[in-house]
């Protein structure tokens, strides 16, 4: 008799994420007193399970009718939700007609990657990349994004507070000094804006499992704006791809999920969060069009760390694309590398 194996059951983040919710269901049971904290840590953790801010709102208000001593109002769990996601919400009006929200187009995406002939895939990618990819180590690729002296956040728990601060400590630094999360773990993050490395206590964070709102990765932490992360989970990989090469857009790395799709990194240096938000504004329309999830387009958010094993999935993070200088042209406007004699031409630093 042989041995069967079973093919990996992939999912996407939305589905890990709703997973996630099933196996730890959040106590909605509202207290007569502490009213105000409890809507505070209840909106956290609904919205970090991947609820929207309408469906936390409509939970909510559904269980704080129970409260006797007082009436709790809309605007009172609207501002709770604004603190958790540090972002105003759009004024909610009776009567007005709500625009139709912008939603994935696949026939929009296909006329986009239509345009150009060619077949992307991870060899496309490297030839055009400035660094190799394929053996490059998680310390390795956050050198190429982070300055000296910059913390930069990784944990292997994307629901909780804990994790590790790495800091780049110059080009004398080992490069394998991440190498514990390549495997062995569920799934591997980083933040993609660097910390203080401070610890931060703030009142929006706290809860029954962090009374003191202590966090290393609050909004008050964040030490640059540099980075807008995109990814995907509904367009499919060849066409999502070819879309993205022709983004006249600073794309510095483009890395696989281990699952349904990838992440781009694209450098924006924005200078405040306020800035960040103005900047988002000028893609957010045409990249949910393309295929970009609509939650993904944030100030403070974590990314899948490259050429770490997803182990959910068995599917490796993989890097496929590192142009730490990249401007704003289009990827498939780059010339592609060539290889000759045992060298690559047009290439810098092969083995950095």
């Amino acid at each position: 008799m042989t041995a069967s194996s079973t093919a990996p059951v992939i999912i996407t983040d939305e589905e890990f994420y709703q997973q996630e919710f099933t196996q730890h269901p959040v106590n909605l049971d509202c207290p007569e007193h502490g009213v105000n904290l409890w809507i505070l840590g209840r909106a956290r953790h609904l919205w970090r399970r991947g609820y929207s801010h309408r469906e936390i709102i409509d939970l909510l208000h559904r269980a704080t009718r129970s409260v006797r001593h007082r009436k709790i109002g809309t605007g009172e769990i609207v501002r709770a939700i604004e603190k958790v996601i540090e972002t105003e919400l759009p004024v909610l009006k009776s009567g007005e007609p709500k625009a139709a929200p912008v939603v994935f187009e696949p026939d929009y995406l296909a006329q986009k990657a239509a345009l150009i002939p060619d077949f992307v895939d991870e060899t496309y990618l490297e030839l055009r990349s400035q660094f190799t990819c394929w053996n490059r180590t998680p310390v390795g690729f956050l050198h190429k994004l982070y300055r000296p002296g910059e913390h930069v956040w990784i944990t292997d728990q994307y629901n909780s507070r804990h994790g590790e601060i790495w800091t780049h400590n110059g080009f004398n630094q080992r490069f394998d000094e991440l190498d514990h999360y390549l495997t062995g773990h569920d799934g591997v993050w980083y933040l993609t804006a660097p910390i203080d490395g401070r610890l931060h206590a703030v009142d929006r964070v706290e809860s029954e499992w962090n009374p003191e709102g202590y966090s290393f990765t609050v909004l008050e932490s964040l030490a640059a704006w540099r980075y807008l992360l995109i990814e995907t989970d509904v367009a499919p990989i060849p066409l999502w791809r070819k879309a993205v090469v022709q983004w006249p857009l600073p794309i510095v790395a483009i890395y696989e999920s281990g699952g349904a799709g990838d992440h781009v990194l694209l450098w924006i240096n924005a200078q405040s969060k306020e800035d960040f938000d103005r900047i988002c504004k000028q893609y957010d329309h045409e990249l949910i069009r393309l295929g970009a999830c609509r939650g993904s387009v944030t100030a403070r958010r974590l990314s899948r760390l490259p050429n770490c094993l997803r182990g959910q999935t068995s599917r490796l993070q993989r890097l496929l694309y590192l142009r730490p200088d990249a401007d704003s042209t289009p990827i498939c406007k780059l010339p592609p590398r060539q290889w000759t004699a045992g060298v690559y031409h047009n290439y810098e630093s092969p083995d950095l």
